[in-house]
């Protein structure tokens, strides 16, 4: 697992890598506030179903701060993923650094 600052991110994003960029947090906090390009699967529909990543892409994890992103990183990388990165500092970083418009609770 690598972590990734908002900055590499946003590079990644606007130079359109084929990243898978998950948000893992709940679906109404991702309804209230999210990275553009993220999709919202909640950490517990991860650990319920690891395997429905394609391993052949990097994935981008990201919560709020960053704890519950690393710990679904670790079981990724469980369960065979070997390209995952997470976002230093999460989603409050993202709106600290990149996008201070966000609405985030």
């Amino acid at each position: 697992m690598k972590k990734i600052t908002t900055y590499q991110l946003k590079d990644l994003i606007a130079r359109q890598k084929k990243i898978q960029l998950i948000d893992t947090r709940s679906s109404r906090e991702f309804t209230n506030g999210h990275i553009e390009g993220a999709i919202n699967i909640p950490k517990e529909d991860i650990e319920a179903n690891p395997e429905q990543f394609n391993k052949d892409r990097p994935i981008v994890l990201y919560c709020i701060y960053g704890i519950k992103s690393t710990k679904t990183a670790l079981l990724l990388e469980e369960h065979g993923y070997s390209d995952i990165s997470v976002l230093i500092d999460g989603i409050y970083q993202w709106k600290k650094d990149i996008d201070s418009s966000l609405f985030i609770l």
